[in-house]
């Protein structure tokens, strides 16, 4: 870990009730390197066809956990660095 610097990441699924994807949609357009463009086409189309739904409070839970456990690895690297 570079800078002991904690880093999470949190990928929420689809939430088709929301405009979240809609709004991503054109800035995501010709932004996917061209090397990429199979594998990102395969991915959105699985994406697409995938019955499993994100709620906004499994997203809110998945942040707030990995806040919690960045801030007690600060306090680790703190308390022995």
């Amino acid at each position: 870990m570079p800078f002991n610097i904690p880093v999470s990441l949190v990928l929420p699924g689809r939430a088709p009730w929301t405009s979240l994807g809609k709004n991503a949609q054109p800035r995501m357009q010709d932004s996917i390197p061209v090397a990429y463009a199979d594998v990102t086409q395969q991915v959105f189309a699985e994406w697409s066809q995938s019955t499993i739904e994100t709620e906004t409070l499994d997203v809110a839970e998945a942040a707030e956990f990995h806040r919690n456990a960045n801030t007690n690895r600060e306090d680790e690297v703190g308390a022995n660095g």
